[in-house]
């Protein structure tokens, strides 16, 4: 079966889905047709876009997309890992990012126990293999940005941030929730890779979160630390309202 007969059969076990939007309710700037929703903390700049332009293109019926575009001047090396982005819904749910690529590492760190729920997703859908892919070409946008390591097949040409400390557990946690055949090779290639983000630097791309098609609001959080020494510097917080 191809990706594309998959993604058919996906749609047909979903049903009638009603697709979700993302609605800025705090500060925003217009950008050609788009509103980003706009917020600032400890001197780091943050832009959120719900637009998503990929494939697949009904996206927002099994996970949550967000194009996140941060610029830091807060004078310290930021450390950016999905364990660090989150949504909270009013109804008092965490939906986590969801690591895109499948990764192995070891880290000294304890996973401490998880607040996050799982998303109900729709069922798995069995995806023969395909033709080899293209070779991996990254979309995103990058300054002064070191990435995590074990992402140097992917992203080659930038430095990578030695000093990581990988958190396996959290990668295998929700690694493995994806809705298959998800993430498909647009999604990867426009994935915001986990790293670490040089003062006067700036990093843009998506982080793909569980679906919050319950939830009538969201607030995007993002935990700001230093890549060097783990200090907590401040949280950006960004809402928005869920419309169907």
């Amino acid at each position: 079966m191809s990706i594309h007969n998959g993604w058919s059969l996906l749609l047909m076990l979903s049903g009638c889905v009603v697709t979700p939007s993302l609605i800025p309710t705090g500060s925003s700037v217009e950008s050609g047709t788009r509103q980003l929703a706009y917020a600032e903390a400890a001197g780091v700049q943050l832009w959120a876009d719900a637009s998503w332009r990929g494939d697949p293109s009904q996206l927002a019926e099994y996970v949550t997309p967000l194009s996140i575009t941060l610029v830091n001047k807060s004078g310290h090396t930021l450390r950016l890992a999905y364990e660090d982005f989150e949504l909270l819904g009013d109804s008092g749910t965490h939906y986590a990012a969801l690591p895109p690529f499948a990764m192995t590492g070891r880290s000294e760190r304890i996973v401490e126990p998880s607040p996050y729920i799982f998303a109900q997703y729709h069922r798995a859908v069995p995806v023969q293999r395909g033709p080899r892919p293209p070779p991996f070409t990254p979309r995103v946008h990058v300054r002064r940005y070191w990435v995590a390591p074990y992402y140097s097949p992917f992203y080659i040409g930038l430095p990578l941030w030695s000093a990581w400390s990988w958190n396996s557990g959290y990668h295998s946690r929700y690694q493995s929730t994806w809705p298959r055949p998800l993430p498909t090779q647009d999604m990867l290639q426009l994935a915001l890779p986990e790293g670490a983000l040089d003062d006067d630097g700036q990093v843009s791309g998506f982080v793909y979160f569980q679906n919050v098609n319950r939830e009538r609001a969201v607030r995007v959080s993002v935990t700001l630390k230093d890549a060097t020494t783990n200090e907590l510097l401040g949280t950006i917080i960004v809402p928005f309202s869920v419309q169907r």
